[in-house]
């Protein structure tokens, strides 16, 4: 696998300043570089890092990386996640992402974004962590535009 480069979307960027954010960022490299896995190409590859279920909200706060195998530069990702756990009570809500290029900036082939998502979530009623393995993660519908396309009007 080739060297995947970690970063923050362009619209959280001001979040490097904090110490906290620059550690996850820097452990979220690690554990990319550690994957033994081989990407697809010509692919946007969604990795999960985990999950936290927060009683109080109902929603889950799950750490995303989107890595950019396309070959060339995105400045737009549009799809649908669906997550399931083992658990057939518990239920995430179908999450859509529309990421343009104001909250991205440009994504460069072999870079991941790294993202936090909220999503409703049923069927726990404590606080809980879910792991990489737990979270089945499906990632469709994936429309995407690349640096040198135009946009229609």
């Amino acid at each position: 696998m080739e060297n995947i480069i970690i970063k923050l979307a362009n619209a959280h960027r001001n979040q490097l300043r904090d110490f906290d954010v620059k550690r996850e960022i820097k452990s979220v490299q690690e554990y990319i570089n550690s994957l033994k896995l081989r990407f697809d190409d010509n692919t946007v590859c969604l990795v999960c890092l985990r999950g936290y279920y927060d009683d109080f909200t109902k929603k889950t706060n799950i750490a995303f990386v989107f890595i950019n195998q396309l070959g060339k530069p995105i400045k737009e990702l549009h799809g649908e996640i669906r997550i399931n756990v083992e658990s057939k009570e518990v239920k995430f809500a179908k999450t859509t992402i529309d990421f343009d290029e104001k909250f991205i900036g440009i994504l460069q082939h072999n870079e991941g974004m790294l993202v936090h998502i909220d999503i409703p979530t049923r069927g726990l009623c404590s606080d809980t962590l879910f792991t990489t393995n737990e979270l089945n993660v499906q990632f469709t519908n994936v429309r995407i535009t690349y640096v040198d396309e135009e946009l229609p009007v």
